[in-house]
């Protein structure tokens, strides 16, 4: 099971119940977030974990520290840390609890928030830029789990769980990207490098037996060399449809489906700019319709939307700042 993943499933579906309205965002296009343009954004932060309502129910995670203009009854956009091991869990790490549902406070807020790590809204509050940071090259501490920074995969993300639509209909997210990333190989002794990415879950129910409903599709902006076989995945035979920067499976269908595509390879790439701002436009749900999914939908009106997330993922010395403006989800025309 990857535990990532499933963090990003269970943090798209937690929090606040109340989601965005669908307001018009132009001309035959319904808006799907609550905070187009990220104006009026709030910001929350996994601190924690809830306790356990019983002996066989799993502790959640919990959102302690916010920021930004927190006063709607919106769900608010989510920052979370995961720290993967090379099995993709817990054990043997300080912080284990077999009680957790999933890991997504791997961080310590007060000793890190702005220091390894970081992520703001900055500028107008009705259209500010989203700053999201990860410095594992001039911070080498161990973090909550007991592990250096540089080991395993260190995932911090923003999830925007007010996304929601039938994929069904055109479903377009735009926004405004630059990014700055820096790897140094020289200063870890194992693999060292990072990827910028678009996630989205998609939510359908796969042909019985299989149980598994989470459907993750990833685009990687920019990736260091190597990166892809750094997990040392094996060659999946359901993942040959095209070519995939990761593609992953469960056989029996009890967890995630995962599949990751590099942006610049798409028909509707634009080539990002090394100086400044890029603009970025992904149809979602072309995108997602085309992939040759282990067990799709029998009508893609089965199938929705659950939420959105821009990540950095980072393993080894790797210092990377990504900023976000203009965003905009919408269904509808395009």
């Amino acid at each position: 099971m990857n535990r990532r993943y499933l963090s990003a499933a269970i943090i798209i579906g937690c929090c606040l119940s109340a989601s965005a309205g669908f307001a018009r965002d132009g001309a035959n296009q319904a808006g799907l977030t609550a905070y187009p343009d990220f104006a009026q954004a709030c910001l929350a932060f996994t601190t924690g974990y809830g306790l356990a309502a019983g002996d066989n129910t799993p502790r959640p995670p919990t959102l302690g520290r916010q920021r930004g203009q927190c006063g709607s009854q919106h769900k608010p956009l989510v920052f979370s840390v995961t720290h993967e091991n090379s099995a993709n869990n817990h054990k043997d790490s300080a912080n284990y609890d077999q009680k957790i549902r999933s890991y997504m406070a791997d961080y310590d807020y007060d000793a890190d928030m702005g220091r390894w790590v970081s992520a703001d809204l900055v500028g107008n509050p009705n259209a500010p830029t989203l700053v999201l940071a990860l410095d594992t090259v001039n911070f080498r501490k161990q973090n909550v789990t007991g592990w250096p920074l540089q080991y395993g995969h260190l995932f911090a993300g923003i999830n925007d769980p007010s996304v929601s639509a039938p994929l069904a209909q055109p479903i377009t997210v735009e926004f405004d990207l630059r990014i700055s990333a820096d790897v140094k190989p020289r200063l870890y002794k194992g693999y060292s490098g990072q990827r910028i990415l678009l996630g989205v879950l998609a939510d359908w129910a796969e042909a019985p037996p299989r149980s598994n409903r989470a459907h993750f599709i990833e685009f990687d902006f920019s990736q260091a060399a190597g990166y892809s076989q750094s997990y040392g995945d094996p060659v999946r035979p359901l993942c040959q449809d095209i070519a995939y920067d990761r593609c992953f499976y469960d056989v029996d269908g009890k967890y995630a489906e995962g599949r990751e595509l590099s942006f610049a390879a798409q028909p509707y790439a634009t080539r990002l700019k090394k100086r400044g701002w890029t603009h970025i436009r992904i149809p979602l749900s072309q995108a997602i319709q085309a992939l040759h999914w282990v067990s799709p939908p029998k009508t893609w009106d089965e199938a929705a939307l659950k939420g959105l997330y821009l990540a950095i993922e980072s393993e080894g010395a790797t210092r990377t700042k990504l900023e976000i403006k203009g965003y905009r989800v919408y269904g509808g025309g395009l």
